[in-house]
């Protein structure tokens, strides 16, 4: 009776197995069979992590022990002691002076406000045969005409754009 109960269990996971196999696309079969191979996103996340707190302690260790008390532990082969104010001062002043490059370039690629390259024309826009099929009755907003495909600007009071975006028939 066990060894029946056992080939039915057995039988019934081959059954699930199958179905599973059915309704997974090729794609998802090669995810679900492959199997997994080395350290996973995660592992390497988690050594990173750890890592950098090292460092970080280390670069603490020796920035604030003084020189003396690293002879004594047996350290004698270190940096200068002037490293420990220049480069977090060098990456400070890195993000300073990038973001000001940024913002000039930005400013000087800008053709002034009376320039005529301020001025552009784009390709006219004509509305798809979706978009003029589109019952603007019930609309808030004026329709879209052949001749003046973008509507003169105006002034849309708060009811308008409510109604616009909540009370529209869907």
């Amino acid at each position: 009776e066990g060894e029946q109960k056992a080939t039915t269990t057995t039988d019934q996971r081959e059954v699930v197995r199958r179905s599973f196999e059915a309704l997974a696309s090729p794609r998802r079969r090669r995810l679900i069979e492959a199997p997994q191979k080395g350290a996973t996103v995660e592992v390497y996340g988690f050594v990173a992590w750890i890592a950098s707190w090292f460092f970080l302690a280390a670069y603490l260790f020796w920035a604030f022990v003084p020189e003396y008390m690293l002879h004594q532990i047996g350290i004698t082969y270190y940096p200068d002691k002037w490293w420990a104010l220049v480069i977090p001062t060098y990456i400070g002043m890195f993000f300073v002076v990038m973001s000001v490059s940024y913002s000039t370039f930005g400013l000087s690629a800008t053709p002034p406000l009376d320039s005529f390259g301020t001025f552009t024309q784009g390709p006219r826009y004509e509305p798809t045969e979706e978009e003029q099929r589109i019952d603007h009755s019930t609309s808030v907003l004026p329709p879209i005409e052949k001749d003046r495909p973008i509507a003169d600007i105006e002034y849309l009071s708060l009811s308008q754009i409510n109604h616009w975006l909540f009370l529209r028939p869907s």
